[in-house]
């Protein structure tokens, strides 16, 4: 499997894993400028998020999932300062 990948990788172009990572990224990233903008051209009425109410409700979530399954709540407290 590991060989099949890095024969894929080198077909692309990519010379390491990062390289592969930024491409997808940037591929993701210019999508998703390119919908927003396609939405906008189509008559869509687009806003600005309001992250803090994002934040706010995922947080209880969160919590909800964390004081219910342990495993849950040791990953989240490996992850949640990287």
């Amino acid at each position: 499997m590991i060989a099949k990948v890095v024969a894929d990788a080198e077909q692309w172009g990519f010379t390491t894993a990062i390289d592969a990572e930024q491409w997808g990224f940037k591929t993701a990233i210019d999508a998703d400028v390119a919908n927003l903008n396609k939405a906008k051209a189509d008559g869509a009425k687009v806003i600005a998020a309001d992250i803090a109410s994002f934040q706010a409700v995922g947080g209880k979530v969160r919590d909800q999932y964390i004081a219910k399954n342990p495993l849950i709540a040791d990953f989240y407290g490996q992850a949640k300062d990287l």
